[in-house]
């Protein structure tokens, strides 16, 4: 975040929206194992248990994105920086090579 603080907004709302799935599939959990006559005393750890377990499978879908999102940010930055200081000692150019090379 501290290499781009203007992505910070993107990933509130993506924590904020991970955060309120697990709490509907937790609630949900829990009404149901009491729909079915579970106590409560076990019934929430369990809902819970079942909140993380969305939680992450939500969590994984968005990383990767993010993941490889920043994988083509980087891999285009790096091309454009790259191509300025590698072109010419590949194309012959002594005096650019042993500036390069420096």
């Amino acid at each position: 975040m501290e290499w781009v603080p203007e992505e910070r907004p993107r990933f509130v709302r993506l924590g904020a929206t991970l955060l309120i799935s697990f709490a509907l599939v937790a609630v949900s959990m829990f009404v149901a194992l009491n729909l079915i006559g579970a106590p409560p005393s076990w019934a929430f750890p369990i809902a819970v248990v079942w909140g993380n377990v969305i939680l992450n499978l939500d969590r994984w879908p968005v990383e990767r994105l993010q993941f490889q999102r920043a994988r083509k940010r980087l891999r285009l930055s790096r091309s454009e920086q790259a191509l300025p200081e590698d072109v010419p000692p590949l194309l012959g150019d002594e005096g650019e090579s042993d500036r390069a090379s420096t």
